[in-house]
């Protein structure tokens, strides 16, 4: 067997995303099998090394951060985030050069 070297690496990477791109499956989730595909067979890891370099802490953040926007995205669509908006918009359209955001119709109201 060859042995496993730095630019092996980047042409997995590159093949992860043409599949990513072509598929629509989800980036992360090739790499992770990827990084035991090739870490444990090809570059000679266990198992314990190939999940010691996979950053837990990043991991979670992300994953909060994506839940939170989630989250956002789901009270944005179904108003549920109007009656904590509405105060601050009818307050701030008195006050017009503190408001930044302007509709179309030249309000800045959040209800017209």
């Amino acid at each position: 067997m060859k042995r496993w070297r730095p630019g092996h690496s980047l042409i997995v990477l590159a093949l992860l995303f043409l599949v990513a791109t072509v598929r629509s499956v989800n980036m992360g989730v090739l790499a992770f099998v990827a990084a035991f595909a090739v870490g444990v067979p090809v570059a000679g890891m266990t198992t314990k090394e190939v999940i010691a370099g996979f950053p837990g802490e990043l991991f979670l953040v992300l994953m909060g951060l994506t839940f939170l926007f989630g989250y956002c995205r789901y009270c944005l669509e179904e108003s549920l985030a109007r009656p904590l908006t509405d105060p601050a918009g009818h307050q701030s359209a008195s006050n017009r050069q503190y408001c930044p955001v302007q509709r179309k119709n030249g309000s800045r109201h959040l209800d017209g």
